[in-house]
Formats: C-alpha cells, structure tokens, sequence
C-alpha cells in the first residue's frame, strides 16, 4: 500500500517536487534583505587654479536593501560616490541628497548614509614664491 502510493503518478510527483525546489530558490532569492558598507567619496574635476580647504570625508558608510541574491554577490567596488566639483566657485558648497549620487546596481535602494552630507570648501592655489 505505501509503496503504491509512492509509484502512482510518479512522474508527476517528481514534476511538482523540483517545480517546489525552483519555487523556493526563487521566493529565497527575493526576500529582500540589508547589508552595510563603505564606499569611497570621489572628487572629481576640480576647476583648476582651485584647491579643496579643510577636511573632507574620504568615505561614508552606506546602508542598502534589496533582494539577497543580488546583495549577497555585491562586493565593495560595485559601489561608487563620485562628486563633481566642477563649475564651482572658491567658498563652501554642501552636496546632500548623496543617495542621488551613489552609483549601486539596479534593484538596490539607500536605507542610510552616513553622512548625509558633505561640506566642500573650495580656496584658490597659493602660488609659493621661489
């Protein structure tokens, strides 16, 4: 009786056991799920004749969500702040929002940053005379 019960059908039992397996793979892979990590801030196109004054951040500590399987194989240098610094002006200049700045993969969305911004101030070269 036990053994009839487990070779009737048999092929469509086999069927609906790997359709279970793939499914639970996939619901696993979707859940989504928060890692942190730091990310490198990235000056760029300083205008020329101009120097950064002070102290800037070199990093910020990044929170991000999304589905685990993608989060899971992300590694540090798929993450990138890059500040433009051109067009501006010798004086002080706050970048917020940095989240519309971080370049992440598709799919991952900014919980935290920290900081939430950064102060940049910018002071014209000091030509030493020799």
């Amino acid at each position: 009786m036990i053994l009839r019960f487990f070779s009737e059908n048999l092929a469509l039992k086999l069927l609906s056991l790997a359709f279970a397996v793939v499914l639970w793979f996939f619901v696993m892979g979707e859940q989504r799920h928060e890692v942190s990590h730091v990310v490198m801030v990235e000056y760029r196109n300083l205008p020329k004749g101009l120097v950064i004054a002070g102290e800037v951040p070199e990093a910020v500590a990044v929170s991000l969500s999304g589905p685990r399987a993608l989060l899971v194989h992300m590694e540090p240098d798929d993450l990138s702040l890059p500040l433009d610094l051109a067009g501006l002006k010798p004086g002080m200049t706050s970048f917020r929002r940095l989240e519309e700045h971080l370049k992440a993969p598709g799919g991952v969305v900014v919980t935290r940053i920290s900081p939430s911004s950064i102060d940049v101030r910018l002071e014209p070269a000091r030509e030493e005379n020799r």
